[in-house]
């Protein structure tokens, strides 16, 4: 598999781009982040119609709804102190305990 060399990039191509990342960004606000999905004769019309392949378009959306699994993971840094909660939870038959928070500069760790 080559790689897309930003040399070989089609500068014609930037416009259509952005317009694809500033649609995916309003879809993502409109469904205000939950995995909204067409359903597949939907799918199956826009492949028709468009000339797309309705694997790939089923695929397409379906990594939309994992974008969270690609965002970067925050690496707790200053560690500040611990916060005393000492909650118990029953879910599914199971207890849950929580005894504190651990409170970072940028992040705390349940």
């Amino acid at each position: 598999m080559s790689k897309c060399s930003s040399n070989s990039y089609d500068l014609k191509l930037v416009a259509i781009d952005e317009q694809i990342y500033a649609l995916l960004q309003q879809r993502k606000e409109v469904c205000s982040h939950t995995p909204d999905f067409p359903s597949d004769e939907i799918i199956s019309e826009w492949a028709q119609q468009y000339g797309f392949d309705h694997t790939f378009l089923a695929m397409f959306f379906h990594l939309m709804r994992r974008e969270k699994y690609y965002n970067p993971k925050v690496e707790p840094a200053g560690f500040r102190h611990y916060i005393p909660v000492l909650q118990t939870v029953e879910k599914g038959g199971r207890l849950y305990t929580l005894s504190s928070i651990r409170q970072y500069e940028n992040a705390s760790i349940v």
